[in-house]
């Protein structure tokens, strides 16, 4: 896949990713993710065989950003225990930044 192609495939998994997250997963149709994209429906297809592969290629991308963020707080720390309250701490204090208050 040309770099033309994988860009038009990172806009359809974020696309997703958002629609997901706002109006849920099965209130979100290929057409809502295509336009959101700004991409045609035939272009999901190209890169996905269905709203589930696309949704499994979402997740991927939202899990790989939080390993991203949680390695990040544990910084090269090598014990687990450690490790373990640098990531809680972490967490906490990046969903206190952004006013998630939880629950």
């Amino acid at each position: 896949m040309g770099t033309k192609g994988q860009a038009s495939r990172q806009r359809l998994v974020t696309a997703a990713r958002k629609m997901f997250r706002h109006q849920g997963f099965t209130k979100t149709s290929i057409d809502d993710i295509a336009r959101a994209a700004r991409l045609n429906r035939g272009i999901v297809y190209f890169h996905f065989k269905n709203k589930d592969d696309l949704a499994v290629a979402a997740l991927d991308q939202a899990l790989e950003s939080e390993f991203e963020l949680l390695e990040g707080f544990m910084g090269d720390e090598t014990n687990a225990l450690t490790r373990l309250e640098l990531m809680i701490d972490g967490l906490v204090r990046f969903n206190a930044e952004r006013g998630c208050r939880g629950g």
